[in-house]
């Protein structure tokens, strides 16, 4: 399903350089993945060490850090309609929920 959203983007940026200063935080990085649909980008950290079963502390170490790049990218002006981990040996995807910390998960 993910690999088909890919390909049926608008428009596909990898490794897309990030800067941002909030106010008080520097944040720095680059987006792995990020495509554009019709309502927005979807923005995408990979994990390639994670199998299924580690969702939940990944989401809990690295969700900030994609947080982090959500803000920065809605501060620009971009919609972001969603954001989370590609876990790479599974195929499975965890999405960071819009609006508060939750979080789920679409298998593969």
């Amino acid at each position: 399903m993910w690999m088909a959203r890919v390909a049926s983007a608008r428009r596909v940026e990898k490794e897309m350089p990030l800067s941002w200063f909030d106010g008080e935080s520097y944040v720095e990085g680059f987006v792995d993945l990020a495509f554009e649909e019709a309502d927005g980008w979807v923005i995408l950290d990979y994990k390639t060490d994670a199998g299924r079963g580690d969702e939940s502390v990944l989401l809990e170490r690295y969700g900030p850090k994609v947080r982090a790049y959500q803000d920065a990218l809605r501060a620009a002006g971009v919609v972001v309609s969603a954001a989370g981990l590609w876990l790479t040996q599974t195929g499975d995807v965890a999405l960071l929920a819009s609006s508060d910390s939750s979080t789920r998960l679409e298998r593969a």
